[in-house]
Order: structure tokens, then sequence, then C-alpha cells
């Protein structure tokens, strides 16, 4: 898989349902910096429940994204909605 493909890949996933679609960089952003997802929280959601824990893992390799600001992330924003992907959830906690 090219370098940009699990780019597109994530955000397919991410935005597959929203009509207010996230980019990479606000993606980014959100992430790396703790942000509240606000408007995003539908795409940002599906980024922890819909995109494949594979996938996921190589982007947070390729983004420098560490497991644990993923799951400090989850935590804060994501663990209370009810959204849930075991896989993804067990290797957050892993």
């Amino acid at each position: 898989m090219a370098k940009g493909d699990i780019d597109t890949l994530v955000l397919g996933s991410a935005n597959t349902c929203w009509r207010d679609p996230i980019d990479l960089p606000t993606l980014l952003s959100l992430l790396q910096k703790r942000e509240d997802p606000g408007r995003w929280i539908g795409p940002v959601a599906q980024l922890f429940s819909d995109v494949p824990l594979s996938a996921l893992k190589r982007f947070a390799e390729r983004h420098q994204l560490s497991r644990s600001d993923l799951s400090a992330y989850f935590a804060l924003y994501m663990g209370q909605r009810g959204d849930a992907n075991p896989e993804v959830e067990a290797w957050l906690d892993g």
C-alpha cells in the first residue's frame, strides 16, 4: 500500500456517512492536540469504530501518533459515546 493510500482509506472510512467531512490536517490536529472534535464528532467517532485496526495502526505510525495518545483521546471524547470496536478498544487499552 502506497503512503497516501492509508490516508485515503482512513479518511474514506471516517467520512462515509457525513455531509461535513473532515480533512487530514484537521483530523491530525484534533488528535495531536487532543482537541474536542466539535462538529467533526461523527467522522472522529468513525475513526475509532469503523476503521480496521490494521489501518488505524498504519495511519498512527505514519503520522507519529502513539497508541497512548490515541488512547487518551479516545478516553476523553469517544469512550462514553457507545461507538464500539472491541478490537480497537483492546489495542488502545493494551
